[in-house]
C-alpha cells in the first residue's frame, strides 16, 4: 500500500520505485518490529501473542495514516 501511495502510477509515478520502496519497507518494519516485540516480551513478560496483535494495530493504522495523506 504504501509503495503505490508513494509511486501512484495513475498519476504518472515511476512503478518500479514504488515496488522498491514497498519491499523495502516492508522487510525494514518487519524486521524492526520483530526486534520491539521480542525486547517488549522479554522485558515485561507479557505473552507473545499480545504484544503481536499490538503490533499489528500499530502496523496497520500506521499503513493508513500513510495513505491518507497522498
Amino acid at each position: 500500500m504504501v509503495g503505490l501511495a508513494v509511486a501512484d502510477p495513475d498519476h504518472g509515478g515511476p512503478r518500479l520505485a514504488g515496488a522498491v520502496v514497498g519491499a523495502v519497507g516492508a522487510l525494514a518494519g518487519s524486521w524492526l518490529f520483530y526486534l520491539a516485540r521480542k525486547s517488549v516480551v522479554d522485558r515485561t513478560g507479557l505473552p507473545d501473542l499480545v504484544v503481536a496483535l499490538a503490533e499489528d494495530a500499530v502496523t496497520v493504522s500506521s499503513a493508513f495514516s500513510v495513505v491518507r495523506s497522498r
